[in-house]
């Protein structure tokens, strides 16, 4: 019952619906926690704040949890405008030095949030195309830690906040249509004129670019540790701005090729469905076949990069919620586990140059 608790206060607050008071009116002290463990392990806890204040008082949660929730609102709040703040400062840096740096995910698609501070975000994901080596050279010159100890990005701490700098887009070892990908995301990554994140010099990306690689992030993560209701959100507002400046013919192109388009139907329908999107937009597909499994595998999942584990026992987590999650595999990718499993290893084995 709480999934429809907390889809009806992120359908009220994100996407102006109505909303049924009688959910809320008689809740008990432990549904109310239950509802804030759930929208915290899901990345939306400042979001479904916003709605919950704009509740009658009658049926909000007992005053302990709102402070609760009050003051982690405010710590996400305050730790966004501190990665905003370095990144602005690194974007200034970069430009100076002729770099362009085009910022990917969380910063990215939080200016698609009604209040973008109050979209949850990690690392800060950027992408300087062929100046990738430059830009980690640039960033010691300015006094960052410059971690290479991924061929897919190197990790950048600068000012108490992570960056990733990305070498690679996405996980290309071992997979040939992923490699196709990446070329092709590459080349439409960069717009002319430049479009800017805010007043910032961080750039994004086109709409088609960004739905691309949004739901091949979303995707990944979907197989390996299991997505959250923020990925579906970012989705969700992606859609509600730009659904009709994407080029959906190379969408679903990808997504047949990448085996993503059930996935991606998946997503569109739960969005509409669940949270209150509404586009008129006929080249826009959906498909409600697996809305239930997906949506009570998003809150049965348990993170695992954050974990602190180590690197070969990260892998054998994954490997394990892998098998245990056999249907995402033959239902929705549509591929075998095994095989996925022996062209990943031949990756890791033939291709570490990369």
């Amino acid at each position: 019952m709480y999934i429809d608790r907390i889809c009806s206060l992120l359908r009220f607050v994100l996407f102006d619906s109505e909303i049924d008071t009688t959910l809320y009116s008689s809740l008990s002290k432990s549904d109310w926690d239950d509802i804030y463990v759930k929208a915290k392990e899901n990345g939306v806890v400042a979001i479904v704040l916003d709605a919950i204040s704009r509740l009658p008082k009658e049926c909000q949660p007992h005053k302990q949890l709102k402070i609760q929730w009050a003051a982690l609102s405010f710590a996400i709040e305050t730790f966004y405008f501190k990665q905003l703040e370095a990144a602005k400062e690194l974007a200034i840096f970069f430009r100076r030095n002729n770099v362009r740096p085009l910022v990917l995910k969380g910063v990215c698609i939080a200016s698609y949030y009604p209040i973008p501070q109050h979209r949850e975000c990690g690392d800060v994901d950027l992408f300087l195309g062929s100046d990738f080596s430059q830009g980690n050279e640039l960033l010691k010159q300015l006094g960052a830690i410059v971690n290479d100890d991924s061929y897919k990005h190197t990790h950048i701490h600068y000012k108490n906040i992570t960056f990733e700098n990305h070498r690679y887009l996405l996980s290309i070892r071992g997979n040939r249509c992923l490699k196709q990908l990446e070329a092709y995301l590459r080349h439409i990554a960069f717009v002319n004129p430049p479009k800017y994140v805010n007043d910032t010099y961080l750039e994004h990306s086109s709409p088609t670019f960004n739905a691309i690689f949004l739901i091949a992030h979303s995707f990944s993560h979907f197989l390996d540790e299991g997505i959250k209701l923020r990925h579906i959100l970012d989705w969700a507002l992606l859609l509600k701005t730009e659904h009709n400046n994407i080029n959906w013919d190379q969408f679903y192109y990808w997504c047949d090729k990448l085996h993503y388009t059930t996935f991606a139907k998946s997503l569109t329908s739960i969005s509409i469905i669940y949270f209150g999107l509404n586009i008129s937009n006929e080249e826009v597909l959906s498909d409600d076949k697996y809305n239930k499994k997906i949506l009570n595998d998003i809150f049965e999942s348990q993170g695992v990069y954050n974990k602190g584990y180590s690197l070969w026992k990260r892998r054998f987590v994954l490997l394990g919620r892998s098998i245990a999650s056999l249907w995402k595999y033959h239902q929705i990718y549509k591929k075998s586990l095994s095989v996925i499993i022996l062209k990943r290893v031949a990756g890791l084995i033939f291709e570490r140059t990369i």
